[in-house]
Formats: C-alpha cells, sequence, structure tokens
C-alpha cells in the first residue's frame, strides 16, 4: 500500500524505529492482545458450555439400608 501520490509507504522506516525505541508503546501493545486474547478464549467458552444436568433428590440414608 503505497501512497500515490509521493509513492512513500504508508509508515515510514523512521516512525516504525521511533515506535519501537519507547518500551511503553510495546507493554501496552502487549497487554492489549492479552486482554483481546483472553476475550476470545471467555467468549467462545461461554457459547459453548456445556449443558446442565439436574440431579435428583438424593434419598436419605435410612431409606437406603431397610
Amino acid at each position: 500500500m503505497r501512497s500515490e501520490a509521493t509513492g512513500n509507504p504508508p509508515f515510514s522506516l523512521l516512525e516504525m524505529k521511533a515506535f519501537f525505541q519507547h518500551p511503553a508503546t510495546l507493554v501496552t501493545l502487549a497487554f492489549l492482545l492479552l486482554i483481546g486474547a483472553w476475550s476470545v478464549i471467555i467468549t467462545t467458552a461461554v457459547r459453548h458450555r456445556a449443558e446442565s444436568v439436574p440431579i435428583p433428590a438424593q434419598v436419605e440414608a435410612d431409606d437406603q439400608n431397610s
């Protein structure tokens, strides 16, 4: 994707170098990616959760021994 007017790529190497020189931006980007990944995992788990199976009430111990 080059800009038709100048023929330069949309992000110059100087801009990318400036981005990677600031460690806080990399940490923030990694944190946002982690939150996004967990969001996808949790959403998928909720959508595909197992159906709940009702458990019948237990009979008292006295009735089972007789």
